[in-house]
């Protein structure tokens, strides 16, 4: 029995252990959250088609120190620009909507995204669920990282991005 127990124990430490991932969850389940725990949101715009995308979701959200900040200090939804169903936002009803005889956009993202179509969009929203950014394309992760500090210590206002960004060193090598 000793035996079989020191083999388990000795095979856990050759397995690798899993890398911490985003908890992306639903408007509905993000806004459920806020009503008992307010925090800032990552809303994460995308298509299925959208090269940089899927890039973004490799080099980022898979890298454990942005997912474990990102769980630790925001709500992060993921919202596909071209199949969700109806969302309701803050009150308002936003669903799929005809934008060209072969796509579709949801007006939820195109509200997020201020009437433009980039994909990616990482879209910023306060704990009241207000817009603070929108941020179009594809981002590094040292830079996302700084976008991430920067708005969690509510550094807007207070110091341009420009002067963050030029002082602010990543833990993301």
């Amino acid at each position: 029995m000793i035996k079989w127990i020191s083999v388990l124990v000795m095979l856990n430490f050759l397995v690798p252990a899993k890398a911490q991932e985003v908890n992306w969850m639903t408007f509905a389940q993000m806004q459920e959250a806020q009503k008992k725990a307010p925090r800032k949101v990552i809303v994460d715009i995308f298509t299925d088609w959208c090269g940089w995308c899927k890039k973004l979701d490799k080099d980022v959200y898979e890298n454990p120190l942005i997912s474990k900040y990102i769980n630790q200090h925001f709500y992060a939804v993921k919202l596909n620009s071209e199949k969700e169903g109806p969302i309701m936002f803050k009150g308002d009803s936003f669903k799929l909507a005809p934008n060209s005889p072969r796509k579709n956009t949801h007006t939820l993202a195109t509200f997020l995204m201020n009437n433009r179509s980039a994909y990616p969009t990482t879209a910023l929203l306060d704990e009241k669920l207000n817009i603070y950014s929108s941020i179009p394309g594809y981002m590094q992760p040292q830079e996302y990282d700084a976008v991430m500090h920067y708005f969690i210590e509510n550094r807007q206002g207070k110091q341009t991005w420009e002067e963050f960004k030029a002082s602010f060193v990543s833990d993301i090598k």
